[in-house]
């Protein structure tokens, strides 16, 4: 079984997934650590530097100055998402069926899980939702980015009202984060289950 935990920046999927290493039943996966990944192959490196050439300084790549550039702009945010997404798909892919094929649950974070278009390789989608003043809240200390940032991330994400029409789990991340916990252990204990 594959199953896709998204949710906005800042909902909680992070704290979601942490809780969920602690399963043996399940294959832990995040799409942001395959785009990690793949900003050490040079190819990838190279389709950025002609896409963003101004996301290099002397050669060199820097990941802050290009997501600053496309949380400020949905034409480079979607330019950027047109050379990712197919390569964070292929590797989704294998990673699955690697883990499938040692009897794990696959348990994938898909920030942008509309945008990759990978959303139908999956038996269920978990969505965490939250208030956007918590979320900015847990951006700015999390990622050391100021107020205005935080909220131009928030904005650049406005999907959860679609994938809660056809997510099968909603888990309301609105109270403390022991009452979160609480809620997330819950159905990670179900979903360990094959429920």
């Amino acid at each position: 079984m594959k199953i896709a935990v998204t949710g906005e920046i800042g909902s909680g999927k992070s704290v979601f997934m942490e809780l969920a290493e602690a399963y043996p039943a399940f294959a832990c996966f995040s799409a942001d650590a395959i785009n990690a990944g793949l900003l050490s192959d040079s190819a990838y490196l190279g389709r950025l530097r002609v896409a963003f050439p101004e996301a290099f300084s002397d050669g060199v790549f820097s990941k802050a100055t290009l997501s600053d550039m496309i949380f400020k702009d949905a034409v480079k945010r979607k330019k950027l998402n047109s050379i990712a997404h197919p390569e964070i798909a292929a590797l989704t892919l294998r990673l699955t069926a690697e883990a499938e094929a040692r009897g794990k649950i696959v348990l994938m974070e898909v920030p942008l899980l509309l945008e990759s278009g990978i959303e139908e390789i999956f038996d269920k989608i978990v969505l965490i939702k939250a208030p956007a003043e918590s979320r900015a809240e847990r951006i700015t200390k999390r990622r050391g980015v100021t107020p205005v940032q935080a909220l131009a991330r928030i904005r650049s994400q406005n999907q959860d009202t679609v994938v809660e029409s056809f997510a099968d789990i909603v888990i309301e991340n609105y109270g403390s984060l022991d009452q979160f916990r609480l809620k997330a252990l819950a159905v990670l204990d179900a979903l360990s289950r094959g429920a």
